[in-house]
């Protein structure tokens, strides 16, 4: 076990040097998709797993085969990173850290209007008083039962997807661009106009929040900071970003205090940010991920089943991964619960250990984007890198595929393209 853990720690020093110092070297890095998901992968899985050394050696059949997956794909996968599209990259940031304004009104207007046809289109099937967010605020009681009333309801397969990606891209983007359209008006000692765009973003904040979801608020909050230090050119500033990320985390906190009834103060806060908060973004992600591995080593992998189309395609019968994970793991399990992990692990217990490359594959594909991202201009490119940095987090807990298109990572190009079509437009 000494052995298993000495190692851990040495692959885990050696992953944060390399990523702190192409950071601190090639600063638009932080540019790519591919750096900003191994980012995340470094901070929420790598250094927990190799704090929880001890258990993953005690627990798992097979530990060092999760150890060459755990910190074989984030080394494997920022050489990588480092050697593709540096070019398109460093494009890209200079455009973004030379630009003056990174707002526009059609932008605005084009956003708002689609987030306005999707909120009303909700509101039409669920109403107000029935949301989530509404039983949160006034009959927390009824909190959770709410949020899940407020998801089934939603039986009609555009409306779902169509708010899914509110929440995921066109919500988020108009937040960036409202937010520096109202600090712009505020530097220019234009009040009432900032001040009416303040309740604009806080009434799209509210938008994502209506099924009394706490993670699409943060999201948001998440994406404005991050197009701060994009338009400040990055600075690595620990202190700033450590409180940005405390910052962030307090919007998900205030929620589950008001859900449970109880009356915010500072010590509950603290109380809930160290225990639950923290463990959903510091544990969680490593903790399904060792299920999946756990039941790969001692039942075998599951292979092609584990990918629903290719499964069928090949007349085997698809296996809904997450499902028999939730159902084997948890100690009160539901029939529709899932144990979503990192598309690495997820690939991990289909393939095993070469499924290492798979993964490494998808991650630099991730950064094709940038051929695109080089040719906009910078009043869509300021919102879009902004947004970028969500579905990122989302690919740490999220399946691939599923990031790709219900998380929003393959909508956010689509919606330049469709800005950029109208900024084209004469007036």
């Amino acid at each position: 076990m000494q052995w298993y853990i000495i190692i851990s720690y040495l692959l885990l020093i050696s992953t944060t040097l390399s990523l702190s110092l192409s950071i601190i070297y090639f600063r638009h890095m932080l540019i790519k998709p591919s750096t900003l998901v191994l980012g995340f992968y470094h901070i929420q899985i790598q250094w927990s797993g190799t704090l929880q050394s001890e258990l993953i050696y005690t627990n798992l059949p097979n530990p060092y085969e999760f150890l060459i997956v755990l910190h074989g794909f984030p080394l494997l996968g920022l050489f990588l990173s480092l050697m593709l599209f540096r070019k398109q990259s460093l494009c890209v940031f200079n455009s973004i850290k030379s630009s003056q304004t990174i707002t526009s009104n059609r932008a605005i207007l084009a956003l708002a209007a689609i987030s306005l046809l999707i909120i009303l289109y909700y509101l039409s099937v669920v109403p107000l008083k029935s949301s989530g967010l509404y039983a949160i605020l006034f009959n927390p009681s009824l909190a959770i039962q709410s949020r899940e009333d407020s998801l089934t309801l939603l039986d009609n397969v555009y409306l779902k997807y169509g708010y899914t990606f509110l929440r995921s891209v066109f919500a988020p983007m108009l937040s960036v661009l409202v937010f520096h359209k109202c600090f712009e008006f505020y530097k220019n000692k234009r009040y009432v106009k900032s001040a009416a765009f303040l309740l604009f973003l806080f009434l799209t904040i509210l938008s994502v929040m209506l099924p009394g979801d706490r993670a699409s608020a943060a999201n948001i909050i998440l994406a404005i900071i991050f197009s701060l230090f994009l338009k400040k050119g990055m600075p690595l500033k620990p202190h700033i970003i450590i409180g940005s990320g405390i910052f962030v985390l307090l919007i998900p906190v205030i929620l589950s205090i008001l859900r449970e009834g109880r009356v915010i103060n500072f010590n509950l806060i603290v109380d809930y940010l160290s225990t639950g908060i923290f463990r959903r973004v510091f544990s969680v992600p490593l903790e399904t991920g060792l299920w999946h591995a756990h039941y790969a080593q001692t039942n075998g992998f599951f292979g092609i089943e584990g990918i629903p189309k290719l499964a069928s395609l090949y007349g085997k019968e698809p296996i809904s991964i997450s499902n028999l994970i939730y159902q084997l793991y948890t100690s009160a399990p539901i029939p529709s619960g899932t144990a979503n992990t990192s598309y690495v692990f997820s690939y991990y217990s289909m393939f095993g250990v070469s499924s290492i490359l798979l993964s490494v594959i998808g991650l630099c594909l991730l950064d094709i984007v940038l051929l695109l991202y080089r040719r906009l201009p910078v009043i869509i490119l300021a919102p879009v890198l902004s947004v970028s940095i969500i579905p990122a987090m989302r690919f740490v807990s999220s399946d691939y595929t599923t990031t790709l298109l219900t998380g929003g990572y393959l909508l956010i190009p689509c919606t330049a393209l469709a800005l950029l079509f109208i900024l084209k437009l004469k007036r």
